[in-house]
């Protein structure tokens, strides 16, 4: 049964991949929904032989502009000036400052200012301070022999522009020192500010300017992000009670399941009050810091299905097509029956859908952590499942057609340049829409992850890397992060000092799906949390 669904599947989605390539126009753009999944498929129309005119009513159709659609669109416009920006917004550096002040302006980065030589800098200002001051202000700072006396005396607007966009090792060698007082005061009364904390507590090597932030904030003011971060960093600078008053003060102003129950954490951390554990061992997320809750109550999760029954009827839904679950998911913001989806989701991979449609319909109070695609995963050891399986639930719900705003592909999301060349490693041919069938996702991802694996050893540190990249994570892990021995609050303190955001949460979720996930897979052979942290001490990487 599961053989025949699979070779279905597999011609289906070839079948749809030729018919996509070969016949995408606008009629067919015009009758699909509004989404990230039809903004993928205008970048391939404008990728193929069309006219000017046909490219401006693509541009009418896209749902979010960015760099690449508008690249691609510049390209059919065949409109000087247009062109003329995308040129300057592709150019280099070394081309950037050849050119004149209208295409330096539009293309030249404040952390590309900082590559310059103090000539280059001096010739650039004087071509931007006429028309541009602000940009021309932004190289002034960078050229002065004390740039860091230079940042203090501008405005709110130039110290943002430029410490928030230089980077962390222009802000490591010229900026760390002490802010001075009545200078914070003044900064943060702008929303840029917050940003400015996040840049300064998770660079390890800031020292100077992190015990500048070891003052009372005015809470109204920054956000619970921004209070959390300054409690994380006066936990780090032993300020126990200043890092209790503002993670106290994070808590009052959030109401995000997973964000409360972070802080939570750390406030049972600091105080060692139980309540607060008590209150975490209630949550009905699944997280690093509510697994960490159970288990010190000897608890397990209640609310965990791990698999769906589907009902015995037949199906014709086309679990590839990216706009009939678009479709279906724009019907899920009003009332619906959801009866009506148990008889549309009736086959075995389109269980996904399902566990989507039933978690929201139970308003998150239940979590489905199936394990649809196991005859693509047979060969596989069971670590190696469960870290399938961990990624693509917090990739893609482990649907087949889910496509994101950067235009990943399929269950395991996997970039169409990282797939080609996983494609051409293996000597296959190409195709951008093969990633909507399961199969190939799968054999792409586990492809990828051998070569992870290689410079990894940690499940946390290979979810850094599968979504930030392996270059990120090996710089990350070269610094004084997870570097844990005899230090308080690891590997805990390490995971909210990951430098991106989305990384930052991505590795939390990974790393508690991972564990849901092992332990289901490995039912004679079960791990406990606390054991499955203790070795990122052990593993720091390869």
């Amino acid at each position: 049964m599961k053989s025949s669904l699979l070779s279905k599947l597999f011609m289906l989605t070839l079948l749809l991949s030729n018919l996509y390539s070969s016949q995408i126009n606008l009629a067919w753009l015009q009758e699909q929904p509004k989404s990230f999944a039809r903004d993928f498929y205008i970048l391939q129309f404008l990728n193929q032989e069309i006219t000017p005119t046909q490219a401006i009513e693509a541009l009418e159709l896209i749902h979010n502009m960015n760099y690449k659609l508008f690249f691609a669109y510049a390209k059919k416009l065949q409109h000087d000036e247009t062109y003329a920006v995308v040129q300057c917004l592709q150019a280099s550096t070394k081309e950037l400052i050849q050119t004149n002040a209208d295409c330096i302006a539009a293309g030249l980065s404040t952390y590309e200012m900082t590559t310059l030589t103090y000539i280059q800098k001096k010739e650039l200002y004087e071509k931007l301070k006429e028309k541009y001051p602000q940009k021309a202000a932004t190289l002034l700072i960078l050229n002065s022999p004390l740039p860091f006396t230079k940042l203090i005396a501008s405005h709110n607007e130039g110290f943002f522009d430029v410490f928030n966009q230089v980077g962390a090792a222009y802000i490591k060698h010229y900026f760390n020192y002490k802010l001075p007082k009545n200078r914070l005061e003044q900064l943060q009364i702008d929303t840029k500010f917050n940003q400015t904390i996040k840049i300064i507590v998770t660079n390890l090597e800031l020292s100077n300017l992190q015990t500048s932030l070891l003052k009372e904030f005015k809470a109204d003011i920054l956000t619970s992000d921004s209070l959390f971060y300054l409690g994380i960093n006066a936990l780090r600078h032993n300020h126990n009670e200043l890092a209790i008053n503002y993670f106290k003060a994070a808590s009052q102003k959030n109401y995000l399941r997973f964000e409360k129950d972070k802080i939570n954490f750390w406030l049972y951390q600091t105080t060692k009050d139980k309540s607060y554990l008590e209150t975490l061992n209630k949550s009905n997320d699944i997280n690093i810091y509510t697994l960490f809750a159970k288990e010190q109550f000897k608890e397990v999760f209640t609310n965990i299905e791990y698999d769906i029954k589907q009902l015995d009827e037949k199906s014709s839904f086309d679990v590839t097509n990216p706009f009939l679950w678009q479709k279906i998911k724009n019907e899920l913001t009003t009332n619906y029956d959801i009866k009506k989806y148990e008889h549309l989701f009736t086959q075995e991979y389109s269980k996904p859908n399902l566990a989507y449609i039933y978690e929201k319909y139970n308003k998150y109070q239940k979590h489905y952590f199936i394990t649809p695609y196991e005859s693509f995963l047979k060969e596989q050891s069971t670590q190696r499942k469960a870290l399938i399986y961990a990624l693509a639930k917090q990739e893609s719900h482990l649907i087949a057609s889910a496509i994101s705003p950067s235009y990943a592909l399929g269950v395991m999301q996997i970039m169409p340049f990282l797939a080609k060349h996983l494609s051409q490693k293996s000597k296959e041919s190409f195709n951008i829409y093969a990633q909507l069938n399961p199969k190939i996702s799968i054999t792409y991802a586990n492809e990828h992850l051998n070569y992870l694996e290689e410079h990894l050893s940690h499940p946390l540190f290979i979810a850094y890397a599968y979504n930030g990249g392996i270059g990120f994570t090996q710089q990350m892990l070269k610094t004084d992060i997870f570097d844990l021995d005899k230090k308080e609050y690891e590997p805990y303190l390490s995971m909210e000092l990951v430098p991106v955001d989305e990384s930052r949460k991505y590795g939390k979720k990974v790393l508690a799906n991972y564990f849901i996930y092992y332990n289901h897979l490995n039912p004679k052979n079960k791990t406990v949390f606390s054991t499955l942290i203790q070795t990122i001490k052990k593993s720091h990487h390869k």
